[in-house]
């Protein structure tokens, strides 16, 4: 079994709350701003990414704790990207909102843990696991992580997914099946929408092709 450990770089973007305090601004964002941050989610849960990265990037600030929640936002929405360039434009915003120092204590620290996080790993390895089945097949050359839900983060439920799946002549993934989830139907549209978009070498030839059949994989979803 391949054993692919997904850690969910926090998408801190619930942590960013609009409760008042008595210090720092109150840690509450300006109205013109506030009622757009709903729209945006709305878009990011349904699965329109750049849509809702183009949103948050039309916000204006009126305020500097307003443009640091807004860089947390979009280091939030960048590191849910399956690209090397979602990486590099998440750990800008995440500098740029850590280095403000405006944001409550929970969504300062969780912006460290991110960069942390983004600038000490690769981004296709991601601190994954891969225990492969057998010495011919390598790894996937492409990896997509799969998307963390949004409603799973914010209430701290982890899982894992375990699906078996057959690696075709040219290296697409097919017939992909899930055979055991926890908690059932969490995450289990993310983990195949995800491998579905995996890449393994073509196959050398088509004698090996039987050993290329009945893959299996294990993803685990797991907050920091």
């Amino acid at each position: 079994m391949k054993k692919i450990i997904i850690p969910l770089i926090a998408l801190a973007l619930t942590a960013c709350q609009t409760s008042p305090k008595k210090h720092q601004n109150n840690y509450i964002l300006s109205k013109s701003v506030g009622v757009q941050v709903s729209s945006i989610y709305d878009q990011y849960q349904i699965g329109n990414v750049n849509k809702a990265i183009a949103m948050a990037k039309t916000l204006m600030p009126k305020t500097e704790f307003d443009k640091a929640y807004i860089n947390h936002l979009l280091g939030s929405l960048h590191s849910s990207l399956s690209s090397e360039s979602g990486r590099k434009a998440a750990i800008s915003y995440f500098k740029k909102s850590v280095e403000s120092r405006l944001l409550e204590p929970r969504s300062h620290n969780a912006g460290i843990a991110a960069l942390k996080k983004l600038t000490s790993q690769s981004f296709h390895d991601s601190k994954s696991e891969v225990i492969q089945p057998s010495s011919d097949i390598k790894g996937p050359v492409v990896h997509i992580a799969p998307r963390y839900p949004i409603n799973a983060a914010r209430n701290g439920i982890e899982g894992y997914v375990v699906m078996t799946f057959d690696i075709l002549e040219d290296g697409d993934v097919d017939n992909i099946n899930i055979v055991a989830s926890s908690p059932k139907n969490v995450f289990d549209k993310e983990a195949k929408k995800a491998l579905e978009r995996w890449k393994y070498l073509p196959a050398k030839s088509k004698d090996n092709l039987a050993r290329r059949m009945n893959q299996e994989v294990r993803l685990d979803f797991q907050l920091d």
